[in-house]
């Protein structure tokens, strides 16, 4: 699928939200290469996958943890040394993948597709072991990590404590109050020294360390412990070789089993992906639609707009008996809300996320491309027309029966009788290639070629016309009015101006108003009728339930008497 359309349909825009949910950076690099299937086979397989999930996820705990993939990489790199930190970081990984492996534990046996998920889930409890040996949870590494680190640090320890006791012995000292500015051992450059006044730095022999910020205190390292701090740089010295080694040693022991790790990890990366889905899909109650050869979807609402604190009106979208649909009626009405609603509903559907609709059908397309209001057109001095055809243009060669073909404003943005004739090719051609359209437009006669078209169903959004308000509801079999007349009476233009503009309509416009009228009494007798069949369907239910209630009150009489005898 194009990019582009990917982009106008807001695809990634959902993308950028589920990051949101997810417990790693590695996590949100996996949801930036999320995209919709078009392979039916895969798509079950990741919907199953996300449903068997939903039964388990709340057993899991999941927790904050770090992109390790590049850290697991560079181990089998001959002499790595990873760091104390790198290797904390891979141990917290280590643990949540032994978690997350006995969270899931046997469920896997009901669950059948979550399988695939545990059999990526290897324990490395030799490499918990090695870590946790060496190096301690404050990020250290331990004395015992190595006999040579232990003799190492218990030298530095005994020279420290022979330093000290040098340095503080000099405190006693008859003049002390007046040499120093503070009785106690600082820790300059690496040596320990004694914080002197300058005035009375003379006093003191040894090496000067620098002076304190206010000038008042000089730090001199005494003749008497030269050779002992440099007996101490040394062995740090060492102590930080036998460090490296240690750490050396660890990296290639992960190194050797890199290969399985980093499945691990991309697995553990999967497990906390399809946690953030069904976290996400929770906040608007997510949900699958069934795989068919059409659409229908009830009560469905933009999976983007669901994330607004104002109330949301689900519409219903049906593309069933025929394979188009054209959407008229006033501007602000919602047509391309719901235009966008189908085709993003159907990208994300087809990425294995659940969608905000209360129950559906929907059909797997290999190709989904949209014609909308591009702003991007300003800036390439290409007017709006232009940039229709341009992106029309370059997508029609593709078009076949497996193709979603979303038209917003269809004719808009040039003549409206050369747009309109233009618009009904397009449709046309459209319908040759067996192509699954939604359409929205507000030329008159492309909504009369819709009231007579055996591919293409109209139907309008409805509106209040004493308000004037959308009321965001799609009505099928019918065409709604652009509203422009009414609402120039109501805002006052005078009625002859508005009987002067009636007739100035085409000749056209008397069939289509016809046709629109004979549509909206059938549909208000079908509403009828409906209304009757249903008053008529609880009515019978009553029955049967009195009936129910009798039957039961006849057995418990019959019980009784047997009873009794």
């Amino acid at each position: 699928m194009r990019e582009k359309d990917l982009i106008k349909l807001e695809f990634f825009q959902v993308l950028d939200r589920l990051k949101a949910y997810a417990h790693s950076k590695a996590t949100e690099r996996f949801i930036d290469h999320i995209r919709p299937f078009t392979d039916r086979q895969t798509i079950e397989e990741k919907i199953r996958l996300v449903e068997d999930f939903m039964h388990i996820y709340e057993d899991i705990s999941l927790y904050q943890f770090d992109d390790v993939e590049d850290l697991i990489k560079r181990t089998s790199i001959k002499d790595y040394a990873l760091s104390v930190e790198e290797a904390l970081s891979l141990l917290k990984v280590i643990r949540l993948i032994k978690e997350v492996r006995r969270s899931i534990g046997e469920r896997v046996q009901v669950y059948k597709s979550l399988t695939q998920i545990t059999k990526g889930l290897y324990l490395f409890s030799s490499l918990e072991n090695a870590i946790e040996s060496v190096i301690d949870p404050r990020g250290f590494v331990k004395d015992s990590a190595s006999e040579e680190l232990r003799d190492i640090r218990h030298k530095i320890r005994e020279t420290e404590k022979e330093i000290l006791k040098r340095l503080e012995s000099v405190f006693s000292r008859p003049d002390a109050d007046k040499v120093f500015s503070d009785k106690f051992v600082a820790y300059k450059n690496g040596r320990y020294v004694l914080p002197v006044k300058t005035t009375e730095v003379k006093k003191i022999v040894g090496v000067v360390h620098g002076t304190s910020s206010s000038g008042f205190t000089t730090y001199v390292e005494p003749q008497s412990v030269i050779e002992l701090n440099n007996r101490l740089t040394v062995l740090r010295d060492e102590e930080d070789e036998e460090v490296k080694r240690i750490l050396r040693r660890l990296s290639s022991l992960i190194g050797e089993q890199s290969q399985r790790l980093l499945e691990a990890f991309r697995t553990l990366v999967k497990v906390d992906y399809l946690y953030a889905v069904i976290k996400f899909s929770k906040e608007y109650e997510g949900k699958f639609p069934r795989i068919g050869e059409y659409v229908e979807l009830s009560n469905v609402r933009h999976p983007l707009l669901v994330f607004l604190k104002e109330e949301v009106v689900p519409v219903d979208i049906r593309i069933r008996d025929k394979r188009g649909l054209l959407l008229t009626g006033p501007n602000t009405g919602g047509k391309t809300v719901a235009l966008k609603t189908l085709g993003l509903c159907s990208l994300l559907f087809q990425s294995g996320i659940p969608i905000p609709v209360e129950d559906g059908v929907l059909p797997v397309f290999e190709k989904v491309f949209i014609d909308i209001g591009d702003e991007q057109s300003i800036e390439q001095s290409l007017s709006t027309f232009s940039s229709h055809m341009t992106n029309i243009a370059d997508f029609i060669p593709s078009v076949d029966e497996k193709t979603l073909v979303l038209l917003d404003e269809l004719g808009a943005g040039t003549d409206p009788v050369e747009g309109s004739a233009l618009g009904i090719a397009l449709l046309e051609y459209l319908k040759d290639k067996r192509a699954f359209v939604f359409a929205t437009t507000h030329h008159t006669p492309i909504k009369v070629y819709a009231l007579k078209s055996d591919y293409y169903t109209p139907a309008s959004t409805l509106f209040d016309r004493e308000s004037l308000r959308p009321l965001y509801k799609i009505i099928y079999d019918a065409v709604g009015e652009s509203m422009a007349l009414t609402v120039a009476q109501r805002c006052g233009i005078p009625e002859e101006i508005l009987l002067k503009a009636k007739e100035f309509l085409p000749a056209g416009f008397e069939e289509y108003f016809s046709a629109r009228e004979a549509l909206e009494e059938y549909i208000r007798e079908y509403r009828e009728r409906l209304k009757e069949l249903e008053e008529e369907k609880n009515r019978l239910e009553s029955l049967i339930k009195e009936q129910e209630k009798m039957a039961e009150e006849l057995e418990r009489r019959k019980r009784e008497e047997i009873n009794r005898v």
